[in-house]
């Protein structure tokens, strides 16, 4: 079994930092308070990569 959306997730966490989140921009964006979201600065899958972090 294979789907885009979790071969990208996926794709996403692999190179995320530890102790990180990594999501597309395009779900990013929307969001009220983006707290915590900072660009990554890479691209997964043709999408633009930010990671979330838990404040210290």
């Amino acid at each position: 079994m294979a789907d885009r959306v979790i071969d990208v997730a996926g794709h996403m966490q692999k190179y995320a930092d530890p102790n990180t989140v990594a999501v597309a921009q395009n779900i990013v964006e929307p969001l009220n308070d983006r707290a915590g979201f900072a660009p990554a600065k890479r691209v997964v899958d043709g999408y633009e990569v930010y990671t979330w972090r838990p404040a210290d």
